[in-house]
């Protein structure tokens, strides 16, 4: 993998229901260049899962399920991106089945443990889900501001994973098909929850060593429990991104 988006700032967009129509039409806008467009080379998009549905330009796109694949692999929708975006998994089979690029996935602390985001480019880390993979493959892309959406990492309003009741909502999509459902917090599932934060993924979350990476991260999921970087409101960090950029650029 070779770091061709190295200077951008990537805006990485997760399935939490915390995502917003106004937030996608903004992340739209603002990859587009509309209505200036120096604004398009400062931004780049990432995707997972089924942000693919989403009226967005996304130039790279990862889901790590091969189930998934199976389920969604041949949807119009996504197809039609083929030949804008780079769509990419862990898994060599589906890489195959799908006409995928592959990227092998270790685990970084032994078996099923997580300890940051892997610095040698010809793997990912795995991080038990595409919302952290997808931030090893945008790092390799040799982006080093993650600008993060829909990144809720908590269950709320009513969730109990013994009766298979989702509360509120999950997902901003709605729920997936019953064969890509998982169910934090019931007996036989990886990860608990405490007060609805899927305080098993936040701790691989929390294994990103941003000043070792050389990386920012600025979550801009409104009441996500993923707390521990930088928080902000969307369009004002892009903003900040492109003012930077119009500091650095003469020709803005």
């Amino acid at each position: 993998m070779i770091p061709k988006y190295a200077g951008k700032v990537g805006i990485i967009i997760g399935t939490g229901p915390s995502l917003t129509e106004d937030q996608v039409r903004i992340i739209s806008a603002y990859r587009r260049g509309d209505p200036n467009p120096w604004w398009r080379p400062t931004f780049r998009v990432f995707g997972i899962n089924n942000t693919f549905q989403l009226p967005v330009p996304i130039d790279c796109f990862f889901a790590c399920n091969p189930t998934w694949w199976d389920h969604y692999g041949k949807d119009p929708m996504l197809q039609s991106r083929r030949g804008i975006t780079d769509m990419w998994t862990w898994d060599l089979d589906t890489a195959r089945k799908h006409n995928l690029n592959y990227c092998p996935g270790r685990w970084s602390g032994g078996k099923r443990n997580v300890t940051s985001l892997s610095t040698d480019p010809e793997y990912i880390h795995y991080g038990h889900g595409s919302g952290y993979e997808v931030m090893g493959i945008a790092y390799h892309y040799g982006v080093r501001h993650f600008i993060l959406v829909g990144y809720d990492l908590a269950y709320r309003g009513g969730y109990d994973p013994n009766t298979q009741n989702p509360g509120s909502g999950r997902h901003y999509f709605g729920e997936y098909p019953a064969n890509l459902q998982h169910w934090p917090g019931r007996s036989g599932e990886n990860f608990n929850l405490q007060n609805g934060d899927m305080t098993g993924l936040l701790d691989c979350y929390r294994t990103i060593d941003c000043d070792r990476l050389g990386l920012r991260i600025t979550n801009c999921s409104p009441g996500s429990a993923l707390n521990f970087f930088e928080t902000g409101d969307l369009e004002t960090e892009l903003r900040k991104c492109i003012q930077k950029s119009t500091l650095q650029d003469p020709r803005v």
